[in-house]
């Protein structure tokens, strides 16, 4: 089969999974934004490929198709595509909420998430994601006081050290179970009242 780029936009799911294999990096990289490449083959290229695979015209209507298309595909691929900088937002809700921590860290760490995104990573099981969502500059109250009260100290201890708690986290974290967590308010209150001074 003789390849030019860009691919012939009539080529089937038969001829994209051939050229998938036996194509050079630039002909694979057409698959993965062809709009006829199936879903699974899609998954497949997204881990080497992510740009491609978001950019393909074809991956809303097969997100529609199937809502939770991200479950059906390998954790490094939603990792790559989750790591882009222009990941959608539904990709970053949905990787927020994925079982495996590799694609909630590639999640947490993506510099524009909407507040629902932080929200649902906030509740993640993995207490190294809430600890990172403590260290977001922008929480909702109620967020912050949910982190203020999580079983980990080491999320408590991240609320503890920001500046801008209101005074009811302040009080409460002041009365934690973790002398470390009382530790940081105490010192964050002597520093407050030394630059008073």
């Amino acid at each position: 089969m003789t390849t030019t780029l860009p691919l012939d936009a009539t080529l089937g799911a038969a001829s994209l999974l051939h050229l998938a294999r036996t194509g050079t990096p630039q002909v694979q990289a057409a698959v993965a934004s062809h709009p006829n490449a199936p879903a699974w083959l899609l998954g497949e290229l997204g881990e080497q490929w992510p740009a491609e695979v978001l950019s393909n015209p074809a991956l809303p209507l097969l997100r529609l198709a199937d809502p939770q298309l991200l479950r059906h595909w390998p954790a490094r691929t939603v990792e790559r595509l989750t790591a882009q900088p222009d990941a959608p937002p539904w990709l970053l809700r949905q990787a927020a909420s994925h079982p495996v921590i590799d694609v909630q860290l590639a999640t947490v760490v993506h510099p524009d998430l909407p507040e629902d995104v932080l929200d649902t990573l906030g509740t993640s099981p993995f207490w190294t994601i809430r600890e990172y969502v403590a260290r977001q500059p922008a929480l909702s109250p109620a967020l912050l006081q949910a982190l203020a009260r999580d079983v980990d100290y080491s999320v408590r201890l991240t609320v503890a050290g920001r500046p801008d708690l209101p005074q009811a986290v302040r009080h409460d974290l002041g009365r934690d179970a973790h002398p470390l967590v009382q530790a940081i308010i105490q010192l964050g209150e002597l520093s407050s009242d030394q630059n008073g001074d």
